[in-house]
């Protein structure tokens, strides 16, 4: 599932879709057909990844490949219709002039002006209403990063404004954004070495711990004991993941609508991140925690836990529930449903001896 491979390999062909976009020639025009031509190869690269088809990866990754699509798609958008606009209309002014390195917003009030000029208002709305969707994903993006990497990835946008620049300067800038992931995902995965546990696929790396080791373990044959009951879809048999890392315990859940992260770092802070399908058990589970008595509070992508000493085994058993929870928006309902099934998985552990986990070839 996780292949450390495969997801550098397909960073590596989303850096050098940005580049290559961002090295066109200075004389290239913005409103010609290899412009849009160059936009559109580079939008099928990113959008291919964001829909999962090629790799399925950790969540900080997926969601920022997910911005990284939405915001060249919208630049993709502008660029079409500035091209389609000086097809329509032969003008040189700006068909002939504007290129990548001018001002976005200076090529944008030069194109609506040209635009209701000759007729196209209407047309002009969509293109006011794509820019502000371009310069949302960026502010998105900034705060994602924010959330997901402690620090702001772009020079060029904070999650209130985005800063004037040219479209090639918000493409490099975009360039540097993969290779900071790049960089974190070398720095957390690299070395990992893949098992399984019964049906759920199990990864450990050098100079993880005995206590993350046993941890790791022991969610492992939790996540297969909600497949052997039949709380999670078979689906979801080898699409969840556990690994034992140098500083966390992570658990990877992914299908084609399902979309998990679970994160434990030491001492003790448990953050469960969702999206797809899976945001809507996001509430339940949370109601779980705190009906249990645990503290918790809300994160952009799901919530954290933070864990008394001595709670961590009860507490990572709950947070690995995530696959059963009723995916629901009447969380009052759920609920019962929800604790049926804590109680139902506490008894099949009682029940049978833990698994143990054995080799595989990566």
């Amino acid at each position: 599932m996780l292949e450390f491979n495969k997801i550098s390999r397909m960073l590596g062909e989303v850096e050098t879709a940005l580049v290559g976009l961002a090295g066109m020639s200075p004389d290239e025009l913005l409103a010609s057909d290899y412009t849009r031509s160059a936009f559109k190869d580079t939008v099928k690269t990113l959008c291919e990844y964001k829909f999962h088809i090629v790799v399925p990866a950790p969540f900080f990754i997926t969601k920022t490949i997910d911005h990284l699509c939405e915001i060249v798609t919208y630049l993709e958008t502008l660029v079409g219709n500035f091209n389609f606009m000086c097809d329509v209309v032969h003008q040189a002014h700006p068909c002939e002039t504007h290129t990548l390195d001018l001002p976005i917003d200076l090529i944008l009030r030069d194109f609506l002006d040209f635009g209701v000029h000759k007729g196209l208002g209407m047309q002009m709305e969509w293109v006011k209403l794509w820019y502000r969707l371009f310069l949302d994903n960026l502010k998105s993006l900034s705060s994602t990063c924010i959330q997901l990497y402690g620090a702001n990835c772009l020079k060029y946008a904070s999650p209130d404004e985005v800063f004037p620049a040219s479209p090639r300067s918000y493409v490099l800038d975009l360039v540097s954004v993969v290779r900071h992931v790049d960089r974190k995902f070398t720095e957390t995965y690299r070395g990992i070495r893949k098992w399984k546990v019964g049906r759920v696929l199990f990864y450990d790396q050098h100079g993880t711990t005995r206590e993350f080791l046993d941890l790791a373990e022991y969610v492992a044959n939790v996540l297969h004991k909600q497949l052997e009951i039949g709380t999670v879809s078979t689906l979801l048999e080898d699409k969840m993941a556990v690994l034992s890392l140098r500083n966390m315990v992570e658990i990877l859940i992914r299908d084609i609508r399902e979309m998990g992260d679970i994160i434990v770092k030491p001492r003790w802070i448990i953050d469960v991140y969702a999206d797809l399908d899976t945001k809507l058990k996001i509430p339940v589970l949370k109601r779980v925690f705190e009906e249990m008595g645990f503290k918790t509070e809300p994160t952009a992508f799901g919530f954290r836990v933070t864990i008394p000493p001595g709670d961590i085994m009860e507490a990572v058993k709950i947070a690995s529930t995530l696959p059963s929870m009723p995916a629901t928006e009447f969380v009052e309902h759920a609920y019962p449903k929800a604790v049926s099934v804590i109680r139902m998985l506490e008894l099949k552990l009682k029940e049978q001896k833990p698994l143990k986990r054995h080799k595989i070839s990566l």
